[in-house]
């Protein structure tokens, strides 16, 4: 009865975050900037961090000082989608962040490296 609840709430929670639409479009943009991270050179694996769907600049900029990236992000329109993932190359233990700026249809059509981690990850 318990693990019940628990489902019903999770699922609830869900779905009153972001509707259908709008998943299927993170989902494409998260499969797209996958492949893309796979295949850059050198690449030893790599991890998203934070995905959202944002509305305008603004909301993008506070998207990204929540998650701990100062970057100006050039141009996102309404219903622009806002990756942050996590690039390892080889021989190299940091990781890179790279910010991704998908269209509402899940397709990247903008890329900003950072060479270094604003905030830093550390596992004890």
């Amino acid at each position: 009865m318990i693990q019940r609840l628990i489902v019903l709430i999770i699922l609830l929670t869900f779905f009153s975050a972001c509707s259908k639409v709008e998943s299927k479009q993170i989902f494409r943009a998260k499969k797209n900037v996958s492949s893309y991270a796979r295949d850059l050179p050198g690449v030893k694996k790599h991890e998203i961090i934070a995905v959202k769907c944002v509305k305008d600049s603004e909301d993008a900029r506070k998207f990204l000082e929540k998650n701990g990236v100062t970057s100006n992000i050039i141009k996102v329109n309404s219903g622009d989608i806002v990756l942050i993932v996590r690039v390892f190359y080889r021989f190299q233990w940091m990781g890179k962040n790279i910010i991704f700026v998908c269209d509402s249809r899940g397709k990247a059509k903008d890329l900003i490296e950072r060479t270094r981690t604003e905030k830093p990850y550390m596992k004890w």
